[in-house]
């Protein structure tokens, strides 16, 4: 059984999630992308949002901001200056992008993943995330590695 997708824009994205989280429950938001990869997929994986004030925004969270020309990103927190900027990352990616605290909208609190779902705060997911947060100065090369092993493994 295939799933429907719906295509919405970003502020009727927004605008949804802004009614359930009057409403007091959490987003879910499917991935879109690549950047998340290879924590969360394009189109297999998903995220439960809550707003910030329900979630704090701590380091190492998965948060949804919006840039300055309306695109909503989801990315990981890898480091908050003194100023209230934070410093986002994609986990398959090695740029950086800063960004002003009033620009998440959302937190995950939850992720499903190849089907699972896994708190944030659950032990094994957090030292996930703290182990690949540590491969951010070499990623590049063990995401070839593993494409390369990939391709050769058919």
């Amino acid at each position: 059984m295939m799933d429907e997708i719906i295509q919405v824009s970003m502020d009727e994205i927004e605008n949804m999630m802004q009614r359930c989280f009057q409403k007091g429950a959490a987003f879910e938001l499917t991935v879109t992308g690549s950047s998340m990869s290879p924590t969360l997929c394009h189109y297999r994986d998903s995220v439960w949002l809550v707003p910030p004030s329900v979630r704090p925004v701590k380091l190492r969270e998965i948060l949804l901001y919006k840039r300055p020309d309306g695109s909503l990103v989801l990315h990981r927190l890898i480091h908050m200056k003194k100023d209230g900027t934070l410093l986002m990352n994609g986990d398959g990616q090695v740029e950086t992008e800063e960004i002003h605290g009033n620009a998440v909208i959302a937190v995950a609190e939850k992720i499903q993943r190849k089907g699972n779902i896994f708190s944030c705060d659950a032990t094994v997911y957090r030292s996930y995330v703290r182990l690949w947060s540590f491969t951010r100065p070499f990623r590049n090369i063990l995401v070839r590695v593993k494409k390369f092993f990939g391709r050769h493994s058919r």
